[in-house]
């Protein structure tokens, strides 16, 4: 789903916009000893990694960024990291939404006011 949201935001948002993955994932071996993995983990962290980052920065014109996490339909549950994080953000003046359709993503970005592009599939 993510790669379509993508799609579809690279043929509607306004002209100059940039979409950057924030690559948070932790993917690890799972043959790593349990001391390897947490010191992958404390790098991370010491890197920088906040637990719960949205996975989308969408970066407007005029200097504005709105954040959008991605979840699978139907099966896809923010974590409590995630939760906390974005209501920090929000709470700073962020806009942050988690969605799972391309049609959240454009519900989310009109509520924020984004003059998006009529695209015809």
């Amino acid at each position: 789903m993510q790669r379509s949201v993508l799609e579809w935001l690279a043929l509607t948002l306004p002209p100059g916009s940039k979409v950057h993955h924030v690559a948070n994932e932790s993917a690890v071996d799972p043959n790593w000893s349990s001391e390897r993995k947490a010191r992958y983990f404390a790098a991370r962290k010491a890197d920088g990694v906040l637990d719960g980052f949205p996975d989308l920065a969408i970066l407007l014109p005029g200097g504005r960024t709105v954040w959008v996490e991605m979840k699978r339909p139907r099966f896809g549950t923010p974590s409590s990291e995630q939760l906390n994080l974005h209501r920090e953000m929000r709470e700073i003046g962020h806009a942050v939404e988690i969605a799972s359709t391309i049609e959240g993503v454009e519900a989310f970005l009109r509520g924020e006011g984004v003059p998006l592009r009529k695209v015809h599939l």
